[in-house]
């Protein structure tokens, strides 16, 4: 998966003269290759790049230079033009230790599909501290009202949560197969939620 949408987050070792803005001062580093145009920047310059995502902290990833112009358009002198994203999400971030292998945040390459290719489980999860971005309570946030619609299929034992951009439009489903563990609180909530429309009536 290397050029791909993968970073890998690996312990610093002595000497290693990376700058502290680099890796926020922690003892690991976090590295990635991409493909097409950002390798190509990359092996023009003959070194390696840090650089930050190209979105406002909190926001959704952008899919083209349009998208990034529109949220950082005023804010930065240059947005170099790539064409859009092949993935169209984030890149997966694993860390790396001695005996380990952990899924700091979900992205375009699974980690069923990197467990399979290590031959080895991979752990979910961090361990008590902010590792990686995506493990902050609130993490590319689109800024749009998003209705929730929790709903059970006939004769099943799974919940489907919908959700609605706004009023109207249908953005997907998310099929939770663990009633109790995942989906009671959404479930609670759309009660509440029923509750109130019901009052209001």
């Amino acid at each position: 998966y290397w050029p791909g949408p993968l970073t890998l987050v690996l312990p610093l070792r002595d000497g290693h003269g990376i700058h502290p803005l680099a890796t926020t001062s922690l003892d690991t580093v976090a590295l990635r290759m991409p493909r097409g145009f950002g390798r190509d920047l990359i092996e023009r310059l003959g070194r390696p790049l840090a650089a930050p995502s190209a979105n406002s902290s909190g926001r959704i990833s952008p899919t083209s230079a349009d998208a990034v112009n529109e949220d950082l358009g005023d804010r930065i002198q240059l947005v170099a033009d790539g064409g859009r994203t092949v993935v169209g999400v984030e890149s997966t971030i694993v860390k790396v230790a001695p005996g380990e292998v952990r899924l700091l945040r979900p992205g375009g390459v699974t980690a069923d599909e990197i467990g399979d290719f290590l031959g080895v489980p991979v752990m979910r999860g961090g361990q008590g501290s902010i590792e990686a971005p995506g493990m902050l309570a609130s993490h590319y946030a689109p800024d749009a009202a998003v209705r929730l619609i929790c709903w059970f299929p006939p004769g099943s034992s799974t919940v489907v949560v919908t959700l609605f951009a706004g009023d109207k439009a249908r953005i997907g489903d998310v099929w939770y197969s663990s009633v109790a563990s995942r989906a009671d609180p959404l479930i609670d909530a759309w009660k509440r939620e029923v509750s109130d429309d019901e009052s209001d009536k």
